[in-house]
Formats: C-alpha cells, sequence, structure tokens
C-alpha cells in the first residue's frame, strides 16, 4: 500500500511539473524584460501576466512575441536577434 502512494505520488509530481512549465523564453523575459514592463505599464513586477503570443522554436528567441499585462493596462514584446526585449505595441487599456 505504502509502495503504491509513494508511486502515485511521483508519477503527479513528474507529469504536474511537465504540464506547468512555461516556455524558456517566457523565463529569460522575466530575468531581462520584467523590470521594462513593470515601468512601462506603472504596475509591481508581482502583478504582470505574461503569456507567448508567437514563438519561433527553430530561431530561439528573436520572432518571440509576448503579451503582457497588469494593472489595467497591456502592451506586447518582442525578442530581437541580440536576445534583448523591445516593447513593439503602444501600451493601451485592458477592456472592464
Amino acid at each position: 500500500m505504502r509502495t503504491r502512494s509513494v508511486v502515485c505520488l511521483l508519477v503527479l509530481a513528474f507529469t504536474g511539473c511537465a504540464t506547468f512549465e512555461p516556455p524558456a523564453h517566457v523565463y529569460s523575459f522575466k530575468d531581462d524584460g520584467l523590470r521594462g514592463a513593470a515601468i512601462d505599464l506603472k504596475c509591481a513586477e508581482d502583478q504582470i501576466e505574461v503569456s507567448v503570443l508567437n514563438r519561433r522554436e527553430v530561431t530561439g528567441c528573436p520572432s518571440t512575441k509576448l503579451a503582457v499585462r497588469g494593472c489595467g493596462r497591456e502592451t506586447t514584446y518582442e525578442c530581437d536577434a541580440s536576445q534583448g526585449w523591445y516593447r513593439s505595441a503602444p501600451i493601451g487599456s485592458l477592456e472592464q
């Protein structure tokens, strides 16, 4: 009985981690672009949500586009050839 419980926990741990693992580009943005997004959106970093709009697996970071939302505002960021993030759209208000 105990072995079965341990196996179930291990299966849940590995499948759960794999299911909710964000793409590497989101980690890159959180390391390199989140501070700038917080300034642009006038919002605390921990209140900003990031989602992938477009991702290029072959080229890596370049051509990746992210939607960034926080504090009632939204914009997009893209990764350039030098692996840097830049804002690629005007800052807009989220519709309530």
